[in-house]
């Protein structure tokens, strides 16, 4: 959050997809080095925790050098202090004015420096913000891969593999990944955030029937050389998938689709949402697979289906645009699919529905927030 935050809005996108480029980066050494042949044995197991408090320490120093987020100095209405920021993270040929006066009408969205989740989910727009945002989690959490990484030593050995070779696999199949992660990283500014969501749910998709029709086939006959070409092409799908950066946009579509205000709660609810599901499927796994294990998979593939196509209707464009613009973009989208017929030929239900209308949407500082709370007030008054 904090690095969209100090990032300029055409460049949000990849600032956000380099984090999943680095962690490949460092996947990538610890499967070459967690070989049994190197340091994958019980005399040297310390050397991983030793690196990690060394590296965690040497970024600790780093970190607390770094201004803080401009936006963040905008909602404590520390200008000066915000242009010094900006001219560090958007570079000295920037349009300071232009960027304080942006920043500024994103925090103005909402006249409180922090909502709860209920005024959040009362307010259509908001309410329309979080239901995309969740939509995307549920289907990037009911996700295959999360199942086959913390078990991929077993999903290789019942589709045939070794232990070692299952390291090989990843390690080569990490490599040959490496180059698609970085261009995977400009994607989503130079394409779009919708493009860059169906090719992933595709690719994701199709990963998903895969390796429910691989779990029935090892069911019924075993292993084979079959099952282990169809694991591999699992595993390059899911490479793939994680190659466009699809995984960034949950972070993307908080910081882009919700007021400053609006962000740390939801935020909050996603991280104690993501356990919440991720848990119950990850320690379900082993139970179900002792059993049958391709009914396990089910539910995969009918919530990705689901949820894709909610998303592909509902989820806006948002590359390179203001915050402040995205989310007044959406709230006139909302009011007008909100519009009905029964609403517009009868009077009472129509002037009730201002009402409430006016009062839903009154912790939204939007032009339309603005004038359907002032068309309320002359009605009143008349």
């Amino acid at each position: 959050m904090f690095i969209v935050e100090s990032s300029p809005d055409n460049c949000r996108g990849f600032a956000s997809a380099f984090l999943i480029f680095a962690f490949v980066i460092t996947k990538l050494v610890m499967f070459s080095v967690a070989s049994p042949n190197l340091l994958g044995t019980s005399q040297v197991w310390f050397v991983f925790p030793l690196f990690g408090m060394i590296s965690s320490t040497i970024v600790f120093c780093f970190m607390v050098q770094l201004p803080e987020s401009p936006k963040w100095l905008i909602q404590q209405d520390k200008v000066e202090e915000a242009k010094v920021s900006i001219r560090f993270y958007h570079g000295k040929n920037c349009t300071i004015h232009e960027v304080v006066t942006s920043f500024i009408k994103e925090k103005n969205l909402t006249d409180k420096n922090r909502i709860s989740l209920k005024q959040i989910w009362d307010n259509e727009t908001l309410r329309e913000g979080l239901k995309i945002v969740f939509a995307l989690l549920l289907f990037l959490e009911f996700d295959t891969s999360y199942v086959t990484s913390v078990y991929t030593i077993d999903m290789h050995k019942s589709a045939g593999f070794t232990v070692q070779q299952a390291l090989n696999i990843n390690l080569i199949i990490t490599i040959f990944s490496l180059p698609t992660k970085f261009f995977g990283t400009f994607l989503s500014d130079s394409i779009g955030r919708r493009p860059i969501f169906v090719i992933a749910a595709l690719l994701q998709y199709f990963r998903t029937c895969i390796i429910f029709s691989l779990e029935i086939t090892i069911y019924i006959f075993g292993s084979s050389w079959l099952t282990r070409i169809t694991y591999n092409m699992v595993e390059f799908l899911a490479a793939l998938v994680s190659a466009t950066g699809v995984n960034s946009l949950r972070l993307l579509l908080t910081m882009e689709l919700f007021p400053p205000s609006a962000r740390t709660v939801i935020g909050q609810t996603q991280m104690i949402a993501s356990i919440l599901i991720g848990f119950p499927i990850l320690s379900s796994f082993p139970i179900i697979n002792t059993m049958f294990p391709p009914i396990f998979f089910v539910p995969f593939v009918i919530t990705q289906l689901l949820l894709g196509i909610y998303l592909f209707r509902h989820m806006p464009e948002t590359r390179g645009r203001a915050v402040y613009d995205i989310i007044e973009s959406l709230d006139k989208n909302v009011a007008s699919r909100a519009t009905s017929i029964l609403e517009e030929n009868t009077p009472l239900i129509k002037n009730r529905a201002r009402t409430f209308g006016a009062k839903r949407n009154s912790i939204l500082n939007t032009p339309r927030s603005r004038a359907v709370t002032f068309n309320h007030k002359f009605d009143s008054e008349s």
